[in-house]
């Protein structure tokens, strides 16, 4: 009877390379997963300072009357999607992202419709709670609770630019508000014929200067979505939020939210970086272009009318003041 030998046969060069590239292969996939992870690692640091920034603030403000919250309880609703099948609850802000929040969610959704006319605001529409569900979601534990932001000079220029000035769509603001603008600044009324083309837009354009002068005029309650404060509209001291999305780390923030309800695993998270900054160019590189018309006392004024914005969201207005000064 023939004994096999006891030493193991040497491993082949085959198998010592295949050894090596598995090792190598597990090395980059953990080194992926540790650099990507770093991110993640951060974000809930960032939103828990955010929230507890804005619980300071709101602990330092007067104690509204119950008629007063009541009606911040139904101005914020107006402006809140609630996705059911994430338990996700998001006060939509205009010019603070909201397009590319609500492209994303028209892919999402496979709202036909919306995708075709391209009204991604209608989504608000479509995902809008009644008081009832409201008063649940917004006071439910259980649902992850968002909400958008921008630094406030930087988002009222984004609107004017958008929905006033620029000619190339009609906009109901530029017709709601271009005659009253031009009443209020140059004490004048246009005809229709005079005040727009054929096509609806603008024949006579407002200033930047006649648009901030014609919004400090009027109580900021009345400010059309686009630019009224996000603190009259999202219910910063009433709801317990769980996340702040603002615009300068839109892309984390807002993969963090998807993570965090599952939308990640879900959507083409292409979307993300395709439909963000959908406007016409870069808004912060034209704030002293237009910040520059205003005569210093105008500039406080528009500042004041925005400043629990600033307060709340840890904003300043002091690279504007010094852009322009």
């Amino acid at each position: 009877m023939v004994r096999l030998s006891s030493v193991a046969a040497a491993p082949s060069p085959w198998r010592l390379v295949k050894s090596f590239l598995v090792l190598l292969t597990s090395a980059f996939f953990l080194l992926l997963l540790t650099s990507s992870r770093r991110p993640v690692q951060k974000l809930p640091r960032r939103m828990q300072e955010r929230l507890a920034w804005l619980r300071r603030v709101c602990e330092e403000m007067p104690v509204p009357s119950e008629v007063a919250a009541a009606a911040m309880d139904e101005a914020t609703r107006l402006r809140t999607q609630v996705l059911e099948d994430h338990q996700l609850m998001v006060c939509v802000v205009f010019k603070a992202g909201s397009t590319t929040w609500n492209s994303i969610l028209a892919h999402h959704y496979n709202n036909t419709e919306v995708l075709k006319t391209k009204k991604f605001y209608k989504l608000l529409e479509v995902l809008n709670p009644t008081k009832e569900r409201f008063r649940e979601v917004s006071r439910s534990p259980l649902f992850l609770k968002a909400l958008m932001a921008r630094h406030p000079l930087e988002r009222l220029l984004s609107a004017y630019r958008d929905r006033i000035e620029d000619q190339t769509h009609v906009t109901s603001q530029a017709r709601e508000y271009g005659p009253q603008i031009l009443r209020h600044t140059r004490g004048l009324s246009f005809s229709r014929k005079h005040m727009f083309h054929i096509n609806g837009t603008l024949r006579v354009v407002p200033t930047f200067r006649e648009f901030v002068s014609y919004l400090v005029s009027r109580p900021p309650q009345e400010y059309d979505p686009h630019w009224r404060p996000v603190s009259l509209q999202c219910g910063l001291c009433h709801i317990n939020y769980t996340a702040v999305v603002l615009t300068e780390t839109y892309n984390e923030d807002l993969h963090y939210i998807m993570r965090a309800s599952g939308m990640d695993q879900l959507v083409d998270m292409t979307l993300l970086t395709k439909n963000n900054n959908r406007g016409k160019g870069n808004t912060h590189s034209l704030l002293q272009q237009y910040y520059s018309t205003l005569e210093p006392s105008l500039l406080q004024k528009i500042i004041s009318v925005y400043q629990n914005d600033f307060k709340m969201f840890n904003y300043t207005a002091g690279a504007i003041l010094g852009r322009v000064s």
